[in-house]
């Protein structure tokens, strides 16, 4: 007969835990939850941060990079050197009044400063400075486009667009050559008649046009609409808009920026020619209005740019104060982080061509 050994006994048989065991475990469980959760939080937190001040960086940087991009264009016309500039040019005079005199204008002072008064008219869109953040600058850089239309990526020929053309035998001999005279225009800013003017040969048509560039910069205190509340740089451009040349209405272009201020460095009349500027740097607003002298003279600018995160940073004050060329700004006393960016440009076109002089 099979034997089966004696089970053993109670007191020898494997026990589950007590309830102090239980409770014990749980409690540090708890407390590794809780240890996770808050470093999960944290590093959440410091994620979110980091996404604002790159961001912030990356709005202040693309800002500098088209500001400095357009400026260093201004007053280029090709291979026409402009006169000199009888008067400011009015932004807002209507296409149908330019005169003659008024185009020189245009090319003589390729860039205007403006304060907290917006240029008006009937060549301006209402509102052209429409809400405007008080005591920042606007600055207006004109240029002719640097490539042809037509060209890879250049825009197309326009049939109503505003166009530049100077003229290569103006002012020039012509050879030996019956029925050749010289150009009686140096150049030609309209939209038709690019036909009429010739090379040096005065007789070969001048076929390349440039597209007229006028674009005008500033801050606006929101970016969609007024409740955002996301300071935002606006970009009005001359354009053509329903069958009418004009400066169009503003469009956002980045957002984030807080203020804009311009310094200008001039080369004095009567110092030594070199395409540099004479003493400091100064910013021009109502207490220091460019003049005629200084706009025709303004050979590099300064840029400050101030970059404000799109969100506030939760247990954070900015009691910082910015530095802005002249203009010290803060503390603000609030929850967003704010970083200044600034550089200095050279107006290639114009101080090249006074080092040649």
């Amino acid at each position: 007969m099979t034997k089966y050994p004696l089970s053993k006994p109670a007191a020898n048989r494997q026990r589950g835990f007590s309830l102090t065991e239980l409770m014990v475990a749980s409690t540090i469980g708890l407390f590794i939850m809780i240890a996770l959760i808050a470093l999960f939080i944290n590093i959440s937190r410091a994620n979110i941060e980091m996404a604002k001040l790159n961001g912030q960086i990356e709005n202040g940087r693309y800002a500098i990079q088209i500001l400095q991009h357009d400026i260093a264009h201004a007053g280029f016309w090709g291979n026409y050197l402009p006169k000199t500039a009888s008067s400011i040019p009015d932004t807002c005079l209507p296409f149908e009044a330019w005169t003659d005199e008024h185009k020189n204008d245009l090319l003589g002072i390729p860039l205007q400063i403006y304060g907290d008064s917006a240029p008006t008219g009937a060549g301006c869109t209402v509102n052209i400075f429409d809400s405007k953040i008080p005591d920042t600058d606007a600055l207006l850089v004109r240029h002719a486009e640097t490539c042809i239309p037509g060209e890879e990526n250049c825009e197309g020929d326009l049939s109503d667009g505003l166009y530049f053309q100077s003229s290569l035998s103006y002012g020039g001999n012509c050879p030996p050559a019956s029925n050749r005279t010289p150009d009686t225009t140096p150049f030609i800013l309209d939209t038709t008649n690019f036909d009429t003017l010739t090379k040096n040969d005065c007789l070969t048509p001048v076929t390349e046009k440039r597209k007229f560039i006028s674009n005008l910069y500033y801050i606006r205190d929101y970016a969609r609409n007024p409740d955002d509340k996301i300071p935002t740089l606006m970009l009005s451009q001359f354009d053509t808009a329903n069958g009418a040349l004009s400066q169009q209405p503003a469009i956002a272009l980045i957002e984030g920026i807080e203020s804009f201020v311009v310094e200008v460095g001039v080369e004095e009349l009567g110092a030594e020619i070199d395409g540099a500027p004479d003493g400091e740097f100064f910013r021009c607003n109502k207490e220091n209005a460019c003049d005629l002298e200084i706009l025709s003279n303004v050979v590099m600018v300064k840029i400050y740019l101030l970059a404000r995160a799109e969100a506030p940073s939760p247990g954070y004050t900015d009691s910082k104060q910015y530095q802005l060329g002249p203009e010290k700004l803060g503390p603000f006393d609030d929850s967003y982080k704010r970083h200044v960016f600034s550089t200095t440009i050279r107006l290639n076109n114009i101080s090249s061509r006074r080092e040649a002089l």
